[in-house]
């Protein structure tokens, strides 16, 4: 047994290297992408923690259902540099206000921030414009102070 299990020692030692300095090699060649350009920021203050939710105004020039490949381009969300989710333009090249909860923020100053998301849009709609950024605050603690109708439904969709 001592001797089979010495005439594999060599090939298994070769194929540990192969294998390490490949999957090196892959590691370091693979392109890091570069931070996604930023189309649109805001930044807006609350005075107490409360759940926000976030209006954008935006356009996909380059999108259309019909075309395979170019259903629909990604937005990247992020609050105060941190991710917080994508959402996908799905109505096309006219200006659509769309409607996504950031959750519950702390208080203080925050900034909004939106860019394409290469990763998560179609191959061919790799354009987007955003026209504004509207962060709406929904009241803390459950109350509802003033909020009314549709941003009351979002507060609890």
């Amino acid at each position: 047994m001592k001797t089979k299990l010495s005439f594999f020692r060599p090939a298994l030692l070769l194929l540990t290297f192969l294998y390490s300095t490949t999957a090196t090699h892959i590691a370091s060649s693979q392109h890091i992408a570069e931070p996604p350009q930023v189309l649109a920021t805001e930044t807006f203050n609350l005075t107490e923690d409360m759940e926000v939710g976030l209006e954008i105004e935006a356009r996909s020039p380059a999108a259309a259902w019909i075309r395979k490949g170019a259903e629909a381009p990604a937005l990247l969300i992020s609050i105060d540099g941190k991710y917080n989710q994508d959402l996908l333009l799905w109505a096309g090249v006219e200006f659509f206000n769309y409607r996504v909860m950031l959750g519950r923020l702390s208080r203080g100053e925050h900034t909004l921030s939106v860019a394409l998301n290469p990763a998560r849009s179609a191959a061919r709609a790799l354009s987007a414009e955003v026209k504004s950024l509207r962060p709406i605050p929904l009241g803390a603690k459950g109350e509802t102070g003033g909020l009314d109708e549709e941003q009351l439904a979002l507060a609890h969709s």
